[in-house]
């Protein structure tokens, strides 16, 4: 298991990345052990491009860096001298297809279809300025499916994949284990949770027209606001994952999924889900390369935290790396340390 965070900004793209890795055995359940310290971000030798990694870290008897490597070599070959210095711009897309092939090429070989997904980013000599970000995905088939979330100079935002369940409760304001809890009606919490949702909303009718949007009002004055309790149960339902998209396409090994174009309640679901956010999401596009990294910083120590300081079995752990990508600057490795306090006089 891992956490990866990825964030394009106008300055560059921050990628972001655990380096515990969980060690089974063919057809187990169980973990069998863990390898700490494995680094999951790769450069793409000197071209301006790197590549993440997410979920198992070998396809084929060859390990994934390894497939990296020998992309890298044959890329580099053809595109520039030994003597040439770096950063080159070479095509992100041409580069993540040709990882594509060799990954599905030794999973062939493979007795099962891997459990993997792949972040490549970079910057192109063509029209894009500001950066691509693609993705790779292998699951029940050993086929890779490549998508293209953050592409374009008009996307700017952060891609957050594997144990999100921290990071989503601090950005989303909702994750995937309070949704089942609340849909399931398991106990107390979610009769207490609906019992609020339904004061709150009863409040909100109550209160002078300015401080309702029109558009919810007529929602809630219509019939589903006869029975307010009900309808917020009925929208929990309405989200339960097993009817919907994922918030964002590129997690596809581990998150919550949520459809923003349901046909019924759509206004209403969307108004509850972002009033469980912060006031504002960040403004990707003008954040400045250091402060996307901290950001990354950040969101990994949170999905760290929640694997250090709880009981269970650690799925995110050992050192957090984080690199950078810009067109000048190409890629760097800025962070590379082992969460922890370090205490000084005391015996």
């Amino acid at each position: 298991m891992t956490i990866n965070i990825t964030v394009k900004c106008q300055q560059g793209i921050v990628m972001g990345s655990d380096s515990l890795v969980t060690l089974s055995k063919a057809g187990a359940n169980q973990p069998a052990g863990y390898s700490s310290r494995y680094r999951k971000i790769f450069s793409v030798g000197r071209c301006c491009a790197g590549v993440m990694l997410n979920g198992q870290v070998a396809v084929g008897g060859r390990t994934v860096e390894d497939l990296v490597r020998e992309v890298t070599e044959k890329v580099e070959a053809s595109q520039f001298s030994v003597a040439e210095t770096g950063p080159f711009l070479v095509e992100v897309a041409t580069i993540a297809k040709q990882i594509k092939a060799a990954v599905d090429k030794a999973a062939k070989v493979a007795p099962e279809p891997p459990s993997l997904q792949l972040f490549v980013a970079g910057f192109s000599p063509s029209a894009t300025r500001y950066g691509e970000v693609y993705t790779l995905t292998w699951r029940a088939s050993k086929s890779g499916v490549m998508e293209a979330p953050l592409t374009n100079d008009r996307e700017f935002g952060y891609l957050p994949a594997g144990q999100v369940l921290a990071v989503d409760r601090f950005m989303e304001g909702f994750d995937a284990n309070l949704v089942r809890s609340y849909v399931g009606g398991a106990g107390s919490r979610f009769r207490e949770v609906t019992a609020y949702a339904g004061r709150e909303l009863a409040a909100l009718l109550r209160s002078p027209d300015g401080a309702v949007a029109p558009e919810l009002r007529a929602i809630l004055q219509g019939p589903a606001g006869a029975q307010l309790v009900d309808h917020v149960a009925g929208l929990l339902e309405a989200l339960e994952p097993p009817l919907a998209a994922e918030v964002v396409p590129w997690r596809a090994i581990s998150s919550t999924k949520f459809d923003a174009s349901a046909p019924e309640g759509d206004d209403f679901a969307r108004y509850v889900i972002d009033g469980s956010r912060f006031k504002a999401r960040p403004y990707y596009a003008q954040l400045s390369l250091p402060m996307a990294v901290d950001l990354t910083w950040h969101l990994l120590l949170m999905a760290h935290a929640e694997h250090a300081f709880f009981p269970g079995l650690p799925r995110v752990g050992s050192r957090l790396t984080v690199a950078t990508l810009s067109r000048r600057g190409g890629f760097a490795i800025v962070y590379d340390e082992e969460p922890g306090v370090k205490l000084a006089g005391i015996s």
